[in-house]
């Protein structure tokens, strides 16, 4: 995840801010008194200088506009904002909310995750931070960003799970208190998903960091989809149309392990196909896999 040697991750407000937000929604979606919300409010107030920084870096991060032209203008004015934050005053800030990250958290753990956006993260990082950033580096950092800056939200590559989509949703007034809508969202929102669907999403945050164990929870799950579906297709003896569609599914299984990677995309179509067995469950009335 290393970009450059100027880079220093940790220090970087829309980073901390990003894995601060992944570790609430893990902790709320697991019902447990979420510490990362008590950090958040303490540390990203309206009025602290972390605060004023992360809008900065959410705008060149979030934002897109129409073409090159408005998108350097964008840049420029960010980085004349940037310069008017008191830079004592946040420095301060960061060491305090670094302090109690590390106190709070294994901070190897916690800097685990992967961002999809990492590299425009670490370029609005070296133009804020340019006293150790070399003129070569300064281009790069700006091409990286004004590229993002006019990339059509539809072809990125979705990373996030929908109650991350949510909460970054959320204007700026209501983010100071987004752990009360997000359960709110969340609850509204996912109501209606059965016993396995929920424990899918929730293994997914839960291990958004961790690869290897995602597939492993894949490969076990389409094991005892194989086992399941095998026993439907034996018991339903009088609708071949649904035979078919069956036998699709079983099929499909065998592309819903990634290599190396696993996105909210395989999540997904594994929930998609949980709904349709707990659907084939009522229909047989054998209520034992949904239990």
């Amino acid at each position: 995840m290393i970009m450059s040697k100027t880079h220093i991750k940790i220090k970087n407000t829309g980073i901390l801010y990003e894995l601060l937000v992944r570790q609430m929604t893990t902790e709320l979606l697991n019902e447990n008194s979420s510490k990362a919300v008590v950090i958040f409010k303490k540390h990203f107030h309206v009025n602290s200088e972390l605060n004023k920084e992360l809008q900065l870096y959410k705008l060149l991060t979030d934002e897109r506009v129409e073409n090159i032209n408005e998108a350097m203008m964008l840049l420029d004015e960010t980085l004349i904002a940037r310069k008017k934050i008191n830079t004592l005053q946040l420095k301060k800030e960061k060491f305090n909310l670094i302090k109690e990250i590390k106190e709070t958290y294994n901070i190897v753990d916690f800097f685990k995750t992967k961002l999809s956006d990492y590299k425009t993260h670490a370029s609005v990082y070296k133009l804020f931070e340019q006293c150790n950033t070399t003129p070569k580096e300064i281009i790069s950092s700006k091409k990286i960003i004004l590229e993002n800056l006019i990339l059509n939200d539809s072809n990125k590559e979705e990373t996030l799970t929908d109650v991350m989509k949510e909460f970054n949703e959320q204007d700026e007034g209501v983010r100071l208190y987004a752990y009360k809508l997000l359960i709110e969202k969340f609850n509204e929102k996912y109501k209606n998903l059965n016993v396995n669907q929920k424990r899918v999403l929730k293994e997914y945050v839960n291990n958004l960091s961790n690869s290897q164990k995602l597939i492993d929870f894949i490969e076990t799950e389409k094991n005892n989809i194989k086992v399941a579906l095998n026993v439907f297709v034996n018991k339903i003896t009088d609708n071949e149309a649904v035979k078919i569609k069956i036998n699709e599914i079983t099929n499909q299984l065998e592309t819903l392990l990634p290599a190396r990677v696993v996105t909210e995309q395989h999540m997904l179509r594994l929930m998609r196909i949980h709904s349709l067995i707990y659907e084939l469950n009522k229909l047989t009335k054998q209520n034992d896999y949904t239990k």
